[in-house]
C-alpha cells in the first residue's frame, strides 16, 4: 500500500497524530528552555511537554487496541486535511519567531486548538468505543484548555505577557 493510501485510513491517521504529539512535546520543551530564567513559566511548559508525551502514549494504546478492519478503514478527507494542516504547521520553525511569553502563549493556543479539533474530537466521536476511554480523552481536552486559561489569568493580558521576554543567549 502506498503512502498516499496509508494516510487516508485510521492507521495513517494514528501515525501522523503520534508524530504530532511528539513534535508538540518537543516544542513545549524548547519553550521551557527559552523561559528557564522564569522558573514557574519553565515548569508550565515542561508540564505541557510531559502531557503531550502522555497523549502520545494514550494514542498508541488506542492504536494497539484497534482491529485491522478498524485500522484500514478509510477516513473522510476533512479530518485528514486537518491533520495535514497541523503537520504543515509543525514542520515550520515555530521557535525562532518566539520573542516573549505572549508569542509562546499564542503558539500553544494554536497548537492545542488544532490538536483538539483534528485529533481528540475525531477520536472521541468516531474511533473510540469504550466510554471510559472516551471520557478520558474528553477530560484531557478540557485539562489542557483549562491550563491555558489559568496561565492567561496568572500572567495577564497580551501586553503583560509581552513584557516577559525569552532568555538571552
Amino acid at each position: 500500500m502506498g503512502k498516499e493510501n496509508i494516510t487516508k485510513n485510521i492507521a495513517g491517521f494514528f501515525e501522523q497524530t503520534l508524530e504530532i504529539e511528539q513534535k508538540s512535546a518537543d516544542i513545549y520543551a524548547k519553550l521551557s528552555k527559552l523561559f528557564s530564567h522564569v522558573p514557574e513559566v519553565s515548569v508550565f511548559w515542561d508540564e505541557l511537554a510531559k502531557e503531550e508525551k502522555q497523549h502520545r502514549d494514550t494514542l498508541k494504546e488506542i492504536y494497539d487496541s484497534l482491529t485491522n478492519e478498524q485500522l484500514f478503514s478509510f477516513l473522510n478527507e476533512d479530518i485528514m486535511q486537518k491533520v495535514n494542516e497541523i503537520q504543515n504547521i509543525l514542520n515550520k520553525d515555530l521557535i525562532s519567531p518566539i520573542k516573549n511569553l505572549n508569542d509562546a502563549y499564542e503558539l500553544a493556543h494554536e497548537l492545542e486548538y488544532f490538536e483538539v479539533e483534528a485529533v481528540f474530537k475525531f477520536l472521541a466521536n468516531k474511533v473510540i468505543t469504550s466510554e471510559e476511554r472516551k471520557n478520558f480523552i474528553l477530560l484531557e481536552i478540557n485539562d489542557h484548555q483549562q491550563k491555558l486559561m489559568v496561565f492567561s489569568k496568572k500572567y495577564g493580558d497580551a501586553i503583560s505577557r509581552r513584557r516577559v521576554t525569552i532568555q538571552s543567549t
